[in-house]
């Protein structure tokens, strides 16, 4: 996976979010209840893994998706257990606190991972 191999050449293999840090993995294939992924986020390991088959744009719109699910649940608004039933995966939140709590996990971010930063958010060779 290209975009893994770029960030350990500048020596990034977690994503620190404050509260924790997760480890940048590949798998070749990844399946999680039946349905294949390009990218998971594992709290109880946590892990970050990105599927081996994407091309490198498609690994970082992936990486950058799970980092938000990171950033998102250091602000208590993870997805719940089952006990929620249809409400485990919702919040609900006015535009202004979400844009304010997405502005600060965007600088949390940039400044605790500044290679990874870099190295997902630069234009592509041309």
């Amino acid at each position: 996976m290209r975009l893994l191999e770029e960030l350990r050449r500048k020596g990034v293999r977690h994503l620190n979010v404050g509260w924790a840090k997760f480890t940048l993995l590949s798998m070749p294939y990844i399946e999680v209840d039946g349905h294949e992924l390009d990218g998971v986020t594992d709290f109880s390991e946590y892990s970050i893994t990105l599927s081996e088959k994407l091309n490198i744009d498609a690994s970082k719109r992936t990486l950058l998706h799970e980092i938000w699910h990171c950033i998102l649940a250091g602000m208590w608004m993870e997805d719940r257990g089952p006990e929620y039933g249809d409400a485990a995966g919702m919040v609900h939140i006015s535009n202004e606190d979400l844009a304010e709590n997405i502005t600060r996990g965007t600088m949390l971010f940039r400044s605790l991972n500044p290679q990874l930063w870099e190295v997902l958010l630069s234009p592509r060779p041309q």
